[in-house]
C-alpha cells in the first residue's frame, strides 16, 4: 500500500486516507490467552504464597506471575486475584540508604551538588 501511495499524484493523495493514517486505525492483534497450564501455574505461585492468611512473596515468584498475569486476557485476569494488587507497597528509602548512595555519587558525579539535591529533596 506504501508503494501505491507513493506512486499516487498530489490530488489523488489528498481523495484518500493516507496509508500511516489507516496503519494506526488497525488494531493489534488480540493477545493469546493463557493455556489451562499457565493458569494453573498462576494460581498454584498465588496459593503458594498464601501463609496463616497473609501472603509472603518471593521475588521469583513474583516476577511470574506478573508475567503471567500480563499475558492474560481480560476474562481471564476476572477469574483471578490481581498480583497487584496484593502486592504492599515498597517501603521508603531509609536516611542511611540516602546518605550512602550520595557519598557514592558525590565521588562519580561532575554535578556534585544537583545530585544530592536530587536525592536528598521530598515531595
Amino acid at each position: 500500500m506504501k508503494e501505491l501511495y507513493g506512486l499516487m499524484s498530489k490530488t489523488q493523495r489528498k481523495s484518500v486516507e493516507s496509508v500511516y493514517e489507516i496503519e494506526l486505525m488497525i488494531p493489534p492483534p488480540p493477545a493469546r490467552p493463557l493455556s489451562k497450564n499457565q493458569m494453573d501455574e498462576y494460581k498454584k505461585l498465588l496459593n503458594n504464597c498464601k501463609v496463616d492468611n497473609r501472603y509472603v512473596f518471593k521475588n521469583v515468584n513474583v516476577k511470574r506471575m506478573k508475567y503471567l498475569y500480563s499475558r492474560m486476557s481480560q476474562g481471564q485476569k476476572e477469574s483471578v486475584m490481581n498480583i497487584n494488587s496484593i502486592l504492599p507497597a515498597l517501603p521508603p528509602p531509609s536516611e542511611r540508604m540516602i546518605r550512602r548512595i550520595s557519598q557514592k555519587n558525590m565521588k562519580r558525579s561532575k554535578t556534585k551538588r544537583s545530585t544530592l539535591f536530587g536525592l536528598t529533596e521530598k515531595s
